[in-house]
């Protein structure tokens, strides 16, 4: 996957998601979750972080779409 800057200011140092660039609300992101990190400047003021499932992908609406997992040690 190619991160842009503005996916990368989107996701917190703890690995959380951010509603929009600069914002203090922050979607808590598990492992086992997705995250639709598209409109980073805020136009879907939705929810970021779907728990546990991966939503339906429209490549109109979706177009930066992650999924945490769990890492083996």
């Amino acid at each position: 996957m190619s991160w842009t800057e503005s996916d990368r200011k989107m996701i917190t140092p703890d690995g959380n998601v951010r509603l929009y660039i600069g914002s203090d609300k922050v979607f808590k992101f598990d492992p086992g979750d997705s995250a639709d990190i598209s409109f980073p400047n805020g136009y879907n003021k939705g929810n970021r972080v779907y728990k546990g499932y991966v939503p339906c992908i429209s490549c109109a609406t979706v177009k930066s779409l992650i999924v945490k997992v769990e890492e083996n040690e």
